[in-house]
């Protein structure tokens, strides 16, 4: 099989060229699934545990990270948590585990991961997994292209007016969080209520309908209102304007018979407005949180869909409201429903609730008040909306709406003479004649926001007060004084609200005073009865676009004023009319110093003449130019800026201004340099990185190709270096890195690189190195060089390294096979017992690749069913009967035939995959016994092998007390049996452990006994029931001749008289010949367990030996 084929990642979703970061505790494994990586194109950032690599992803920033699930220090889900609060929620996280608990999996989706993929590593899952990964980062790269795309084609000069919208928005301020909370229940499949909302700036524009009947027939004629609703919305148009439009377009249906309750509600968190039109719907009810009021917005017009245009002519209610508050919108459904005579429910009782404000339970106790009527009682659709409403500080709302429309000023939003847009305007209209007051509130209702009428200056007064129009229109003469006097306290109120003036008066010479005051309080439009719908409707635009012009006017001013950009106008012959302060800041000169001068008194004489001639040649012919210029301070100091200039031309066309803006980017360029320089050097050691390291290997095989010259490229890293920057620290490691790059750089010749990868990897190159024979003396060097003693933090720390060489031409031709199988020699080097240096082989290659595809290979075992377990019979010599049997795994695999334990079972240990495959051996054992007995076998112990992994991690006492139960298994049938490292670790987690799964009733045996190092005191402490001597013990003892070998014959008879000396029952390992047998039994140990009885063999066979016994 051919992993690299097998294994690559689509050309479409290519890892070429992004960064990975790999976070694993255990260094094999994390090794292979870098080769793997590398392999694909990608660059590998290593770290052994979460807390290191967060530090490499803050410093970094990888496109992609693969982590696995518990490390020490910081575990991944710890890590990736971090990640995901610093505010990254783009880049993919393919969590790697061992383990396959719903918990784990839980915390992966939360933490919206790409793939969780249980070990060992299946190449086609994280094959998939990377290809989702690189399709997302593609999507993502796709919309910054996108983006950067648009920027570039935004003039440099629109920055500036970006930066005053960017002024007024903080002004203004931004969104405001709106909460909803709704109760819906449909009377059929579906409804005929239907709701949207949609926020726009600091107003939430809500909508509920309900269209007449139910289901499919009633919501028909209404689909399209909501989609008509958030696009009015959207664009900001007033209430009476949508409910117009709204009820345009379900009229011009022509479905007479159908109509719809709306009710609409816009609120302005700026304003501290709220304002509402209900057509047909039960009232819209208001509770501020401060002081329990209660306000009600009753339905004042037919449904929608009823009457034609001019004939709609709903009234807008609007409130002021300076507290937070919560606003119900309901269907008539609701109060049907609640008053359908069930005992203790009705909509008082509902009211009741709403005015108790319990907020955390509101909807619930509704709720619960519909549950309580049975459905053959509900008559009709229900639903209930509450809203949330919170005004935004008044100290927060300093511009007005006026002001707040500029920011998205454009053109064709606002008034030109053919087409005047007044529906977001307010006006208050006051006339004491009261068929004109009617006649001209008709007209301007339709095409105005909102218009408040009053008959005398008292009333006029109370409205404004209440509702703040944007516009106020008088009659001169009103019955309760003039209307002078009523502009006037209008003006202490709002000093800049516009205000028309309407008289019937024609002549003024006998009233000059009256002037005066006219004047005086600068009444912006006067009009003369009787009055025209049209001419008062152009006066009111008028006002409008004059009131907008000064603002934006003097908006402009406070740009120009504080913009801390420096923006200055030169007349046709480029000399300075106007600077700002933000000028003065840069340049040092104040404008008395540059009014009149040309810009030249700026140069530097870094630029020569042509470059300026260009300059103005490309500004005269384009009409803008932007780039960088160096100019010189007042005190002689040169800065470097980025300029954008404009030509502003009059009315014939004619050059008659230049207006520039510029920034000081001197700092930013030494930034850039900087930060180019760190995008090629390591920060902890500055040695070139692997970018670099590409770079210049590149250049080298280009070299030695012209040349016929042999380049070598090394791998190595620091053996155990985990284990130093555990017990020791961060601080230690670094330091010892540093001292480990100053070693190598003080071996290598002055043309060599050498580069740090990350972690503890190095890569050196070594060009022209004239043959393998002399490649092996200069790694030899080095190797010796680096592989000492360093004084670290006031210790003695002994260092080795493990190295792998790769060599131009021979082992590759490009810098991504020679790296590959350079870091493919090391892993060699490794396997060799580390504190060597290896040169690649081909060999090397297939013992990675046999590595891999176990590792590969087991993921799939246990799903296909290729694991089975043999048995092998423990014999009792003395009396000649099986007394027991161990469980033995066996794999057979599709691919790679028959694969011994010794090789997949320290593979499955490494990856984790281990506990998985105990927790099936347990399961199987017990479920085959529990086969046994059905049969009629007589059973004695089965031993099941607990490997070492799972007995810390994979929740023994569950698993043996869920199978044992699961069949019906008596414990003492069953015997685990530990290696003498796992028994004989002191730690007080190991005793408990040990204990726990004695008081389960299930026997303990020490396997391989006398190979490991025990404690013969510690032993007789713990709950032991049985002690293996080792195979290799037995397999010396050959004849008859090797039992006067006491050599041979000294530990284990040591071994028989401690076991019985403590009591504890001996079972004898690998007997395999009649001398060895005779020797167990002669000297006491009477059980055994080898071919010489019996090899393994599977289910069926051991069926029979239980019968025969």
């Amino acid at each position: 099989m051919n992993l690299s084929r097998t294994t690559s990642i689509s050309s479409k979703h290519s890892l070429e060229g992004l960064t990975i970061l790999c976070v694993e505790d255990g260094k094999e494994a994390r090794n292979l699934l870098s080769i793997f990586l590398r392999r694909q194109g990608a660059r590998i950032i290593e770290a052994e545990d979460g807390e290191r690599g967060l530090v490499l992803y803050q410093e970094y920033q990888p496109d992609i990270v693969i982590s696995d699930f518990r490390m020490p220090k910081m575990d991944g889900i710890q890590m990736c948590k971090a990640i995901r609060e610093s505010g990254d929620d783009c880049t993919p996280i393919i969590f790697l585990s061992a383990h396959s608990e719903v918990e784990l999996l839980q915390e992966a989706i939360c933490l919206s991961a790409t793939q969780y993929i249980v070990k060992p590593i299946s190449f086609e899952v994280l094959k998939n997994a990377l290809s989702i990964a690189t399709e997302k980062l593609g999507s993502q790269r796709m919309i910054n292209n996108r983006l950067s795309q648009l920027q570039e084609t935004v003039s440099d000069y629109r920055y500036q007016e970006q930066r005053i919208e960017h002024y007024v928005t903080q002004l203004v301020g931004g969104n405001q969080h709106q909460e909803v909370r709704v109760i819906s229940r449909p009377k059929s499949a579906i409804s005929g209520d239907f709701y949207c909302m949609e926020a726009v700036k600091d107003s939430l524009y809500v909508m509920l309908g309900d269209a007449m009947g139910h289901g499919l027939a009633a919501i028909l004629p209404a689909m399209d209102l909501p989609r008509r609703f958030r696009e009015l919305a959207a664009n900001g148009f007033s209430l009476p304007r949508i409910a117009d439009e709204l009820n345009q377009a379900l009229y011009q249906r022509g479905m007479g018979e159908y109509f719809v309750t709306v009710t609409l509600l816009c609120m302005d968190t700026r304003e501290h407005r709220l304002e509402a039109i209900n057509c047909g719907n039960p009232p819209m009810l208001v509770y501020e949180n401060e002081g329990g009021a209660r306000l009600q917005f009753p339905s004042n017009h037919v449904a929608m869909g009823i009457v034609r245009g001019d004939d709609f002519c709903p009234e807008l209610q609007v409130y002021r409201c300076d507290n937070p508050a919560s606003i119900f919108l309901y269907s008539d459904g609701l109060p049907e429903t609640l008053d359908s005579g069930v005992p203790g429910v009705s909509m008082l009782r509902c009211i009741s609730v709403m005015e108790q404000g319990q907020y955390r339970t509101l909807m619930e106790d509704i709720a619960g008040l519909l549950e309580q009527v049975p459905q053959e009682r509900r008559q009709d659709d229900v639903t209930l909306l509450e809203v949330l409403y919170r005004p935004m500080p008044r100290e927060d709302a300093v511009l007005g709406p006026i002001c707040a429309r500029i920011q998205n000023a454009s053109p064709n939003v606002y008034f030109t003479p053919d087409n005047q847009n007044l529906k977001w305007l307010s006006v208050l209209y006051v006339e004491d004649d009261l068929d004109a007051l009617e006649h001209l509130t008709r007209y301007l209702q339709r095409r105005l926001g909102a218009v408040h009428a009053a008959a005398n200056q008292a009333e006029g007064l109370v409205l404004f007060d209440r509702y703040r129009p944007q516009l106020v229109i008088t009659d001169m003469i009103l019955p309760d004084g003039d209307g002078l006097q009523l502009i006037q306290k209008i003006r202490g109120i709002d000093p800049a609200v516009p205000v028309i003036l309407i008289s019937g008066m024609t002549s003024w010479q006998s009233r000059p005073p009256l002037v005066e005051n006219l004047m005086s309080l600068q009444i912006n439009h006067f009009l003369v009865k009787p009055l025209q719908g049209d001419k008062l409707l152009s006066a009111i635009g008028n006002c409008v676009r004059r009131t907008e012009y000064l603002h934006k006017l003097k908006l402009s001013s406070s740009v120009f004023m504080t913009s801390p950009l420096a923006i200055t106008i030169t007349d046709k012959n480029r000399n300075f009319v106007s600077v700002n302060p933000a000028f003065t800041k840069i340049t040092g000169y104040t404008d008395t110093e540059v009014l009149g001068c040309n810009p030249k008194i700026l140069s530097s004489g870094k630029h020569d003449g042509d470059f300026y001639r260009k300059m103005w040649a490309e500004l005269n012919r384009h009409g803008r130019w932007s780039g960088e210029i160096w100019n010189r301070h007042k005190n002689g100091e040169l800065f470097l800026e980025w300029i954008n200039i404009s030509v502003i031309r009059d009315e014939n066309g004619e050059v008659c201004n230049y207006a520039s803006v510029f920034a000081d980017i001197t700092q930013r360029l030494a930034a850039e340099e900087k930060m180019r320089y760190l995008a090629h050097h390591d920060y902890l050691t500055n040695l070139p990185n692997r970018l670099l390291l590409n770079d210049r290997l590149n250049q080298a095989i280009l070299k030695a190709q012209r040349e016929g010259a042999v380049l070598a490229v090394i791998y190595l890293d620091i053996d155990h270096f985990k284990n130093i920057n555990d017990s020791l620290g961060h601080a230690v490691g670094d330091e010892l890195i540093l001292s480990v790059a100053q070693a190598l750089q003080s071996v290598v010749r002055e043309v060599d690189t050498v580069s740090r990868l990350g972690g503890d990897e190095f890569a050196i190159l070594l060009p022209d190195v004239g043959s393998a024979k002399m490649a092996s003396r200069l790694v030899a060097k080095i190797f010796m060089a680096a592989s000492r003693t360093y004084q670290i933090a006031g210790r003695e720390l002994r260092i080795t390294l493990s190295m792998g060489v790769s060599l131009f031409p021979k082992d590759g031709e490009n810098p991504a096979t020679l790296l590959k199988h350079a870091d493919s020699a090391m892993y060699l080097a490794k396997k060799e017992g580390r504190n060597n240096f290896q040169f690649f082989d081909e060999a090397l290659e297939n013992q990675t690749e046999r590595y891999m595809l176990i590792q590969h290979g087991l993921h799939n075992a246990l799903k296909r069913g290729e694991l089975s377990i043999h048995y092998q019979p423990k014999y009792a010599l003395d009396e000649k009967n099986i007394v027991g049997a161990e469980a033995l795994l066996r794999w057979s695999s599709p691919e790679l035939g028959v694969v011994s334990p010794a090789e997949f079972i320290p593979i499955a240990e490494e990856t984790g995959f281990i506990v998985d495959i105990g927790c099936w051996l347990i399961n199987q054992v017990c479920k085959t016994m529990a086969a046994w007995r059905e049969q009629g076998a007589t059973l004695a112990p089965v031993a099941i092998n607990v490997s070492p992994i799972q007995f810390h991690r994979g929740n023994l006492h569950r698993t043996l007390s869920q199978a044992m139960n699961s069949y019906l298994i008596d414990p003492a049938l069953i015997q685990v049996e530990l290696t003498e490292g796992v028994v004989m670790n002191k730690q007080h987690s190991t005793i408990e452990l040990l204990h726990s799964i004695k008081g389960l009733g299930v026997a303990i045996s020490i396997d391989d006994f006398g190979t490991g190092y025990s404690s013969l005191s510690y032993l007789r402490h713990l709950p032991i029931d049985e002690i293996k001597i080792d195979r290799s013990f037995i397999m010396e003892i050959v004849d008859t001749q090797s039992l006067n070998d006491t050599r041979l014959t000294a530990i284990p008879l040591a071994i028989i008289d401690l076991a019985r000396n403590l009591n504890i029952k001996l079972v004898a390992e690998g007997v395999e010949t009649e001398v060895q047998s005779k020797f167990l039994l002669e000297n006491g140990c009477h059980i055994i367990q080898g071919y010489w009885f019996s090899k393994p063999v599977d289910d069926e066979a051991m069926l029979d030996f239980w019968l025969r016994a």
